[in-house]
C-alpha cells in the first residue's frame, strides 16, 4: 500500500489493538515505524476507554478512536439491545466516516477484527487472526517465529508490510500532566534521592511473585543499594499491597517463618501472592491523594511506608493512588524496576530503566534488546501454562525464584547500566 484513495502518498491507516496495557506497549513499536515508513499518513489507534491514555501523548499517533467494548458489554448484559445496537452503530459510522486505507488488526481476536471489518478499509491486514476474523480480511499474517524476542510479532509485521525496524523500541509518553503528578509525589514522598519501583500484580494469580519475598527485597534493596522502593498498582491491589507492606515492616526471621508456613498452606493469603486483578485497576486510572498515618504526622515522615532520614522504612506504597500516566512517569523516574509480568513492568523496557521481569507461568519474551533488563525464568515440564496451572496452586515457576537470585541479577543490571554505552 503507498498511496491513499486521493492519491496521494498520505494514506489513512487504523491500528486496532483493544487492549491491555502490557500488550499495547509491546505493539507500540508499529506507530513510529509508521510514521517513518509514510510521514504524511493519518495515523489513529482504536483502543478501549481504560487504555486510551496510555496512547493520548504519543507523538507519532494523530488520533486515538476509544471502542467502549466495557459498556457495550454491559449493555448486553443489561438485555438492553435495542440501546446496545443504536450505540454501535453510531461507533460504525464514525469509524466508516473517517475513510481508512488500511486497517491492521494486532489482537487477532473477532472483537478486534470486526472493527476492522467495519472501517470499510481497502486493505485489511490481521496479525495471528482466529475465531473467524481472519475471513474478514484481505490479508492474514503469522506472528513469526522468533517469540523470545520482546515484540516480536509486531517486528514481523513491520518488515512484512515493508516498514523500517532497525529502530523497533518499544515507547511510552506519559505527558506533562502526569509528569507534574509525579514530580509532586516524588517530593511529597521524599523520593528525590533515588528509588526503586516495584509491580507485584497482575490479574492471575499463577503470574506473582510471593507477598514475603517482595517484603524481603524491598528490605534487601534499601540495605546493599541505598534505595527506598515504591510499589505500585491499582486500588483493587490495595489488599495485596498491605500485605507486603506490612511484611517490609517485620524482622527478616518473622518473615521468613510466615513464607514458610505459607508454603505449608497455613496463610493462604501469603501463598498466593494475593492476586486481585492490578491491569484492571490500574487501566481504570483512578488517582486518590495521598494520606499519611495517624501515627506518623510527625517531621519527617510522610506516606504510610515511606523512607526519609528520620523513619528509613524500606518500603513506600502508592498502590491505587497514582493514574496510569502518572505510575508510568514514576517508572521513567527509577533507578531499578522489578516486576511479575504486567503492563506497568514492561514500562521499564520502554524507559531504559534497569529492569528485571520475573516470569513463570507466562513467558511473553526472554530477550529484552535491552543490556540493563532481563528476564528470570525457570522453566518446567508444565510451563508456560499460562491460564491452565496445573499445579494446584503451589506455583512452582514462581517460588524456584529466589530473593538472593533476584539481588544478584539488579547488582549486575545497575553496573551494566553505570558502564558507557560502547561497554555496556
Amino acid at each position: 500500500m503507498g498511496r491513499s484513495r486521493s492519491g496521494a502518498e498520505a494514506p489513512r491507516i487504523l491500528l486496532v489493538r483493544l487492549s491491555a496495557i502490557g500488550d499495547i506497549v509491546f505493539a507500540s513499536p508499529l506507530i513510529a515505524s509508521a510514521r517513518r515508513a509514510y510521514p504524511r499518513a493519518h495515523l489513529a489507534w482504536l483502543v478501549q476507554p481504560e487504555c486510551a491514555p496510555l496512547l493520548a501523548q504519543h507523538p507519532d499517533l494523530d488520533e486515538v478512536i476509544e471502542w467502549p467494548m466495557p459498556r457495550w458489554r454491559r449493555l448486553w448484559r443489561q438485555r438492553r439491545l435495542f440501546r446496545l445496537m443504536g450505540e454501535v452503530g453510531v461507533a460504525v459510522k464514525a469509524l466508516r466516516a473517517r475513510r481508512f486505507d488500511l486497517a491492521i488488526d494486532l489482537q487477532g481476536l473477532l472483537k478486534s477484527a470486526l472493527p476492522v471489518f467495519w472501517s470499510g478499509a481497502r486493505e485489511r491486514i490481521g496479525l495471528g487472526s482466529r475465531e473467524g476474523g481472519q475471513w474478514l480480511m484481505t490479508r492474514a499474517l503469522g506472528r513469526g517465529n522468533d517469540g523470545a524476542r520482546v515484540s516480536s510479532e509486531y517486528r514481523h509485521l513491520a518488515s512484512s508490510l515493508g516498514w523500517p525496524t532497525d529502530d523497533f523500541r518499544l515507547r511510552v509518553y506519559p505527558g506533562s500532566a502526569a509528569e507534574a503528578e509525579a514530580e509532586a509525589l516524588i517530593a511529597q514522598s521524599g523520593l528525590s534521592a533515588g528509588y526503586a519501583v516495584i509491580c507485584p500484580f497482575t490479574t492471575r494469580a499463577q503470574k506473582h511473585w510471593f507477598d514475603a519475598r517482595w517484603s524481603r527485597l524491598a528490605r534487601q534493596i534499601q540495605t546493599r543499594f541505598g534505595l527506598p522502593t515504591l510499589m505500585l498498582g491499582g486500588p483493587a491491589d490495595l489488599e495485596a499491597a498491605q500485605s507486603i507492606l506490612a511484611g517490609a515492616g517485620r524482622p527478616a526471621e518473622a518473615e521468613t517463618s510466615a513464607e514458610n508456613k505459607a508454603a505449608q498452606g497455613a496463610d493462604p493469603v501469603a501463598e498466593k501472592g494475593v492476586e486481585t486483578g492490578h491491569k484492571t485497576a490500574v487501566e481504570s486510572g483512578v488517582a486518590t491523594s495521598l494520606r499519611t498515618a495517624p501515627n506518623d504526622r510527625r517531621a519527617g515522615v510522610g506516606p504510610a511506608g515511606s523512607a526519609s532520614a528520620n523513619n528509613p522504612r524500606p518500603l513506600l506504597s502508592l498502590v491505587g493512588k497514582t493514574s496510569l500516566l502518572a505510575a508510568a512517569a514514576l517508572i521513567r523516574r527509577a533507578r531499578l524496576l522489578v516486576g511479575v509480568d504486567t503492563g506497568l513492568s514492561h514500562m521499564g523496557i520502554a524507559f531504559d530503566r534497569p529492569t528485571l521481569l520475573l516470569f513463570g507461568s507466562t513467558c511473553p519474551y526472554t530477550e529484552t534488546g535491552s543490556a540493563t533488563a532481563r528476564v528470570l525464568y525457570h522453566p518446567l515440564p508444565c510451563s508456560p501454562c499460562r491460564r491452565r496451572p496445573t499445579c494446584d496452586g503451589a506455583f512452582t515457576c514462581m517460588r524456584e525464584i529466589q530473593v538472593d537470585e533476584v539481588m544478584a541479577a539488579l547488582a549486575e543490571l545497575l553496573d551494566l547500566a553505570d558502564l558507557p554505552a560502547d561497554q555496556a
